[in-house]
């Protein structure tokens, strides 16, 4: 019966370890998802800050080389 008891507990212990590093694993990959969908953000307001700047720069250079 104590041997019993004994595996018991340690198929329990390993359940819950199991499923402890399991839900860290998962925090862990959350965590990095939303650090480089923040990156991507970063990155896709700079790309269009950079557009509209060009375009700007585009319509300027249109106007100042328009045949008179």
């Amino acid at each position: 019966m104590a041997e019993n008891t004994r595996k018991s507990s340690r198929f329990t212990f390993m359940l819950v370890s199991s499923l402890a590093l399991l839900l860290l694993g998962f925090m862990a990959f959350t965590i990095i998802a939303q650090n480089d969908r923040n990156k991507l953000q970063s990155r896709k307001s700079k790309l269009e800050r950079e557009i509209i700047e060009m375009n700007q720069e585009l319509e300027q250079t249109k106007k100042i080389n328009r045949p008179i």
